[in-house]
């Protein structure tokens, strides 16, 4: 599976960065995956997870909301 590098980001640090398989969000119009080669994209979040894969490998984080943006340079 091809992997592609995300940083989470708060307002008071950088929380992850990594090498992951598949991204996991609480998007406001509904949870979603991305999959490295997905299409640029810019979402709203809603409080829930926020779970990143990496093999067996999986790292959750509980956000209250803000935006997620993946772009061809991201991915």
């Amino acid at each position: 599976m091809s992997t592609f590098q995300v940083s989470l980001v708060s307002p008071e640090r950088l929380l992850f960065t990594g090498q992951v398989d598949q991204v996991d969000l609480p998007g406001a119009e509904g949870d979603f995956g991305v999959l490295a080669g997905h299409a640029p994209i810019v979402a709203v979040l809603r409080p829930g997870l926020v779970t990143a894969i990496a093999g067996d490998v999986r790292d959750r984080f509980v956000v209250l909301g803000g935006v997620a943006e993946f772009s061809q340079e991201d991915l």
